[in-house]
């Protein structure tokens, strides 16, 4: 297995190199057109991993709103974050909005990036 064991071609190592906000950031078709129905946001009120990353390094850390199932928040959950999946977001909208802080940045994450636009 490429990632797991004495063989692993996965490292930490090398996933420190890997350039994540490239790889996720939004849908292309064709040659380099963007996927505007993909895209419920704006290039600036859109985050990259990395800036997320620095938020939740932060003194304080970051308010995150996590939108993917109770199954995938159970999996692999950024520290600090809250489960609110997105079927039962508009069911528990006021929990939602008592998450945002007083500066009022509240990241939200889902699984690809449809969602947590959505959201």
């Amino acid at each position: 297995c490429a990632g797991w064991g004495q063989q692993a071609t996965i490292t930490r190592a090398s996933m420190a190199t890997y350039d994540y906000d490239s790889f996720a950031g939004p849908a292309t078709e064709g040659e380099g057109s963007s996927v505007e129905a993909s895209c419920a946001l704006t290039p600036e009120e859109r985050t990259g991993a990395s800036e997320l990353a620095a938020a939740l390094a932060a003194p304080g850390g970051a308010a995150v709103l996590d939108v993917r199932s109770t199954e995938q928040h159970a999996m692999a959950a950024l520290p600090g974050s809250t489960s609110i999946p997105f079927d039962a977001l508009a069911e528990r909208v006021a929990e939602a909005a008592a998450l945002v802080p007083a500066d009022g940045r509240l990241f939200v994450v889902c699984r690809r990036g449809n969602d947590s636009q959505r959201a």
